[in-house]
């Protein structure tokens, strides 16, 4: 990663632009974390979602071929 060789440089997407890190506040760091972390959390939450969605039709699924074996 050339970016760790050149720290100043490391860039990110914040309020929609593209900006180097070094070029914000202090203010404007601990808002970009912030969003991130809260953007990791509803990720985390939503793949949860997705997983239990998963096993109910892999459950459902399941069921529906056990009934169409004993038709």
């Amino acid at each position: 990663m050339d970016d760790l060789q050149k720290p100043d440089e490391i860039e990110i997407f914040y309020n929609k632009e593209k900006v180097k890190i070094s070029d914000l506040t202090e203010e404007e760091k601990i808002d970009c974390i912030s969003k991130l972390w809260n953007q990791k959390e509803a990720l985390e939450g939503e793949k949860e979602v997705l997983q239990e969605m998963i096993q109910k039709m892999y459950f459902y699924g399941k069921m529906e071929n056990l009934q169409g074996d004993t038709d």
